[in-house]
């Protein structure tokens, strides 16, 4: 009697700890729990902004996971970038991608680059007159180079920028336009039993012209152009000048050696040479000073270029 009435408890004791045994298993089942997430940024192709979005670690699958309380709208099929909600958050270009020009970081501007802005030449291509004027017993050879300075600018201030650069240089300073003058005497004397003449003199003379040229007038403004022009052509008369005065000046030295008489010595020949040579120059100068001053040193010739 007693062993029947065991065993039903026994049963019932037998399923309760199997019932306990698996809901342990259940609870604490390693499959059960998930490795907390991670914030990966990517880049959004449409904006070039970063965004976010939360991948888990699982192998089988990624999901992309949007807080429940954030509605993101769907673009529709046919939206352009311009069209899509911008994150405020995220300051949006002021261009678009595919734009082939952007402005620079800095945002400053240059200047096109124009042919009347390129580098001045150096050197000038030389252009050379040859004169020569006989007598009995002399020879003048005149020679007159023009030389030419190249500047450059597209406004009349950038051209004189370009001319401070460039222009020559002479004993009383710097000048937009400069005639410089050189002169060679040479003679052989002719000694006789109680006097001595002049043989032969040889006379040359070398005039170099100096004034401001545009590289190139392309690109230049007609305007500036013109203005230039008559800037130009006045230094030019006014140097014509002083080459005119310079050539006058030996063409008389040659006839005053010409006319020179003989002397009783060689030596007095010599210092008589010396003596017309000298004069000849002081009044050389002296003339082509009262020419610039009658000019006011050009001013007078050459209109304003500003």
């Amino acid at each position: 009697m007693l062993l029947r009435f065991l065993r039903p408890i026994a049963s019932l004791i037998t399923l309760a700890f199997v019932a306990a045994l698996v809901t342990a298993c259940v609870a604490h089942d390693p499959q059960s729990e998930l490795v907390p997430a991670q914030a990966v940024p990517t880049v959004n192709d449409d904006w070039g902004a970063a965004s976010t979005h939360v991948e888990p670690e699982i192998e089988s699958a990624a999901v992309e996971q949007t807080p429940e309380s954030e509605d993101v709208p769907t673009p529709p099929e046919d939206a352009t970038p311009s069209d899509t909600a911008r994150d405020p958050a995220v300051s949006a270009p002021t261009f678009p991608t595919s734009s082939p020009i952007r402005p620079a970081a800095t945002g400053r501007t240059t200047a096109l680059p124009l042919p009347c802005r390129e580098k001045a030449k150096q050197t000038a291509p030389l252009a050379r007159e040859s004169k020569s004027f006989k007598r009995a017993k002399s020879t003048l050879s005149y020679q007159l180079e023009q030389r030419p300075y190249f500047v450059t600018g597209c406004t009349s201030s950038e051209i004189w920028a370009s001319i401070e650069l460039h222009r020559p240089d002479d004993a009383t300073g710097r000048a937009v336009g400069l005639t410089s003058f050189e002169l060679d005497l040479s003679y052989t004397m002719q000694p006789a039993t109680s006097s001595c003449s002049l043989k032969s003199i040889t006379l040359k003379t070398k005039t170099i012209v100096q004034v401001p040229e545009l590289a190139t007038s392309e690109g230049l403004d007609p305007e500036v152009l013109t203005r230039w022009q008559a800037f130009t052509a006045g230094i030019k008369l006014h140097e014509q000048g002083h080459v005119d005065n310079y050539l006058r000046n030996a063409r008389e030295l040659q006839a005053a050696l010409e006319a020179l008489p003989a002397a009783k010595t060689c030596d007095l020949l010599k210092a008589s040479v010396q003596r017309v040579s000298k004069d000849n120059g002081i009044k050389g100068k002296s003339v082509d000073s009262a020419y610039d001053r009658s000019t006011n040193y050009g001013n007078t010739q050459v209109p304003l270029f500003d």
